[in-house]
């Protein structure tokens, strides 16, 4: 019996020990898993706090953008209306830049343009070829009416009307007239240094086209036209028959026999005075010249004259002078 109840005393110890190192290790065990339950709960505190961090950011950040956004919009329609406003000052501006070109008398393409000008010179000239054939419009080219033609204006409600004073010609009278103006040279006679004759002629220029059956004679440089058109119901000036034998008829054909017969010469007895007279941009007529000095890029020449008129040309780039008279090429 004492064997066995020494026996059962040291499995009562063992099993006390064992108890004892279970309690021990279940005490360490639940330490631990509150220590990891801890650390747990503290990375969740931290990843709700990263959580709401994020989000605070991201909702920053999208106030920020909207923001941008509406301060962008806000932005873009100011620049609309400023570009309104000022597409608005430009045409106000070029509204009264027109004004003022129509109370100075002149017709502004800013107030009618080409395009409306070319339309209604092209309706106005189909209208005279339906209604009456004979007449034309004297030229379709805008820019002559914007410089050269009067107008009146007409104020009817809220617009302006331009009434153009368009000038009209007849079919037969439509080439424009070349204006020649007389330029009358001595001319020494021939064998006698002391008589000297001038072309006999009373205007101061003719108008003339090859395809005209017409002239017309400029008795004054003040006759000639600065308008590029003459009124003919108007003007004291004629057009004359290019078929009737004149002075200005002949001279048009160069025929010396008629200018004889129509215009005829003064006859001077006396000596010719020295001068120089500009036939072309190159061509000088010398008239009485002893000795020019001819004056050129490397070079200055004196040239003497040994015949009493004769024609000079002047290279490019030359100039002559004579009795201290420059003349420029």
């Amino acid at each position: 019996m004492e064997k066995i109840v020494t026996i059962l005393r040291s499995v009562e110890l063992g099993v006390n020990q064992a108890s004892e190192a279970w309690q021990v290790s279940t005490s360490s065990f639940i330490s631990s898993t509150k220590v990891l339950n801890t650390r747990v709960n503290n990375l969740f505190n931290l990843m709700s706090a990263e959580t709401r961090s994020i989000r605070t950011l991201y909702m920053t950040m999208r106030n920020t953008y909207v923001n941008a956004n509406n301060t962008l919009n806000h932005l873009s329609h100011c620049i609309v209306q400023i570009s309104r406003i000022m597409l608005q000052l430009n045409e106000a501006d070029t509204l009264y830049a027109a004004v003022q070109q129509i109370v100075t008398g002149s017709l502004s393409h800013l107030l009618v343009p080409p395009v409306d000008l070319n339309r209604a010179l092209l309706y106005l000239q189909n209208f005279l070829i339906e209604r009456n054939s004979n007449l034309e419009l004297y030229t379709m080219d805008p820019l002559y009416y914007y410089s050269n033609v009067a107008f009146n204006t007409v104020r009817t409600a809220r617009r302006i009307t331009v009434v153009l004073h368009v000038p009209l010609t007849c079919n037969n009278l439509k080439q424009d007239l070349h204006v020649y103006e007389i330029i009358k040279i001595p001319l020494l006679v021939p064998g006698l240094g002391l008589h000297y004759n001038i072309l006999a002629t009373n205007f101061h220029a003719f108008g003339y086209h090859p395809d005209a059956d017409h002239f017309i004679i400029f008795p004054k440089e003040s006759d000639i036209p600065t308008t590029g058109y003459l009124d003919l119901r108007t003007t004291h000036l004629h057009l004359h028959s290019r078929t009737m034998p004149s002075c200005a008829a002949s001279l048009m054909y160069g025929d010396l026999v008629q200018i004889k017969e129509y215009c005829g010469f003064h006859i001077y007895h006396t000596y010719l005075s020295p001068n120089v007279y500009r036939i072309d941009s190159d061509l000088f007529f010398l008239s009485n010249i002893t000795t020019i000095k001819v004056s050129c890029l490397n070079s200055t020449d004196f040239i003497s004259i040994t015949e009493p008129q004769t024609v000079l040309q002047v290279q490019c780039g030359c100039t002559f002078s004579v009795n201290d008279i420059l003349f420029n090429f």
